[in-house]
C-alpha cells in the first residue's frame, strides 16, 4: 500500500491518517509505504520538517499503529467468500476517473464504469467517480467523508485475476468490467461451478473482442465454448428489448433448462440461473456491460441478492453501518479472527460506534471509539474481544480462551445469548487462559 499526504492542520486530518495505516493492515498488507516517511510532508517537502506540528502529529499516529502491530499477532488467511473477477486485459479508472490506469490517451466506457459495483461492498467509495487525484480535499470543517474510506456493511470483497488458477476458496465469483474471453480461463470457471461455486456474468464477459471501438459499439464476438452452450440453445441470437423502460439487447434463445429469475418488459429472460454440477451460473442476459445504464441496476441487484444469501450461510455475521469496517482472517482450525474499527474519521473520536456479531441464533453488541482496532475471535460458539486494543484475544478453542495483555484488562465473552465481562490481571504473566 502507498500513502501520501497534503498538509491540513486539523484533528480530522490525523484521524484520516491513522485510518490509512489501519485499513491496509486489516486487509493483510505487509508493507506500507507512507511516501514521505517520518521526516517531511510530500506536498511541501522541507517546509514541514520532522520537528513541525504536522510531522509530530503524523508520528503520533504511526507510533500508535506501530504499538498495535508489535503487540498483536495477525494470523491465518484473509477471508471473504465473495470475489470480483478482474478479466484479461481489464483496467481500472480509479486513478483519474476519466482514463484507464491514469493513461491520458485512453477513455472509459461501460466496461470501466462497471467497477462501480464495488460500492455494494464499499458504499462510500467514490474512486471510480472522482479518481485518487481528486480525493486529497477535506471539507473546511472536516466533517464529511470524501470517498477513500468506507464502512463495510456487506463485508469485504476480493478482486482476483481471472487467470488465477485455484478459485475454490470463494463461494461466489462475479465478473464486473472487461474480459478478453480465453478458453482456458472459462474451462476453470466451468469446473469451479461444477464443484459448487456460483458465477455471475453477462454476455460481454464471454467476448474475445479486443478493439476498443468495437467494444464501444457493442460489436462483440461471443466465444464458442461449453459455457455458452450451457447458457443458450445454439449460437446466441440478440434482440432489442426494454428493461424498466430502458433499451437493452438480450439473447432470445436462452437454454430451455435455465430457471428464469427476472424478465424484460417484452417478456424475454433478463436474469437466469443455470445449474451445472452442484453449482450455478447466474446470467444477466444482456449484450451490454454491467456499467451500461440499462444493465447496472439489474446486475447490482443480482450481486446484492447473492451476497445476502451467501453471508447468511456463514458461521458468523457482522452487522454494521457505513461508519464501521471489518475484515476476517480464517485460521487453519476454522476459527475466525475479525478486525473491526470505526472508519468515520470525520466524526468525533469520543462517539461510540456500534456493530453486532450474530451466530448460533443470537446477536451480540460491540461498541468502539474511533482509533480502537478491535480483534474479535470466535469458533462459532463463543466470541471474545477486548475492551481496548492494547490487549488481545489469541484463540478460542475447546472452552479455553487464550488472551494477552498488561495490567488489568477487560474482555467481553459472548455465548449462549448473553455477553459477560471478564477481568484478567496480567501482572504476573502476560499470557493467560480464561475458562468458559
Amino acid at each position: 500500500a502507498k500513502i501520501s499526504n497534503a498538509v491540513i492542520k486539523r484533528l480530522p486530518r490525523y484521524r484520516r491518517y491513522l485510518m490509512s495505516l489501519y485499513i491496509p493492515y486489516m486487509h493483510a498488507v505487509t508493507d506500507i509505504n507512507t511516501e514521505e516517511g517520518l521526516w517531511f510532508i510530500e506536498a511541501f517537502y522541507y517546509y514541514f520538517n520532522r520537528l513541525s506540528e504536522v510531522c509530530e502529529n503524523n508520528r503520533k499516529q504511526k507510533n500508535r499503529f506501530n504499538k498495535f502491530v508489535r503487540t498483536h499477532s495477525r494470523t491465518g488467511k484473509f477471508y471473504t467468500p465473495i470475489a470480483f473477477l478482474h478479466g484479461r486485459m481489464d483496467g481500472w479508472n480509479g486513478f483519474t476517473a476519466d482514463n484507464i490506469w491514469g493513461m491520458v490517451d485512453t477513455n472509459i466506457g461501460d466496461e470501466a464504469t462497471s467497477w462501480k459495483l464495488l460500492k455494494e461492498f464499499y458504499p462510500l467509495d467514490t474512486l471510480e467517480d472522482q479518481g485518487c487525484a481528486k480525493l486529497g480535499h477535506i471539507s473546511d470543517d472536516g466533517s464529511e467523508p470524501f470517498g477513500s474510506f468506507s464502512g463495510t456493511p456487506n463485508g469485504s470483497v476480493d478482486v482476483v485475476p481471472v487467470e488465477q488458477g485455484d478459485l475454490s476458496g470463494y463461494s461466489v465469483l462475479s465478473f464486473a468490467g472487461y474480459n478478453a474471453a480465453d478458453a482456458k480461463d472459462l474451462d476453470r470457471l466451468v469446473s469451479y461451478v461444477k464443484d459448487g461455486g456460483t458465477l455471475i456474468l453477462s454476455w460481454p464477459h464471454l467476448s474475445d473482442t479486443t478493439k476498443k471501438s468495437e467494444l464501444d459499439r457493442y460489436n462483440l464476438h461471443i466465444i464458442d465454448h461449453k459455457i455458452t452452450k450451457l447458457l443458450c440453445d445454439g449460437d446466441p441470437e440478440f434482440v432489442s428489448d426494454f428493461a424498466e423502460g430502458n433499451e437493452i439487447k438480450v439473447c432470445k434463445n436462452i437454454s430451455q433448462t435455465a430457471d428464469i429469475i427476472e424478465r424484460t418488459d417484452g417478456d424475454n429472460p433478463l436474469v437466469v440461473s443455470v445449474k451445472y454440477g452442484i453449482g450455478e451460473i447466474i446470467l444477466v442476459n444482456s449484450l451490454y456491460y454491467p456499467g451500461h445504464k440499462s444493465v447496472f441496476p439489474v446486475y447490482n441487484n443480482v450481486v446484492k441478492m447473492v451476497t445476502k444469501k451467501t453471508l447468511e450461510k456463514e458461521m458468523c455475521r457482522i452487522d454494521c453501518g457505513v461508519d464501521v469496517g471489518y475484515t476476517i482472517f480464517r485460521q487453519d482450525d476454522g476459527q475466525m479472527h475479525y478486525y473491526i474499527t470505526a472508519v468515520d474519521w470525520y466524526n468525533l473520536s469520543e462517539d461510540m460506534r456500534k456493530a453486532k456479531i450474530s451466530f448460533g441464533g443470537s446477536s451480540y453488541d460491540i461498541s468502539m471509539k474511533f482509533g480502537d482496532l478491535i480483534k474479535l475471535v470466535t469458533d462459532g460458539k463463543t466470541a471474545v474481544w477486548p475492551d481496548d486494543d492494547m490487549s488481545e484475544v489469541i484463540s478460542v478453542r475447546d472452552g479455553i480462551v487464550r488472551v494477552q495483555g498488561v495490567g488489568l484488562k477487560k474482555f467481553y465473552v459472548a455465548k449462549d445469548g448473553k455477553t459477560e465481562i471478564v477481568t484478567v490481571n496480567f501482572d504476573d504473566e502476560c499470557v493467560k487462559n480464561i475458562n468458559i
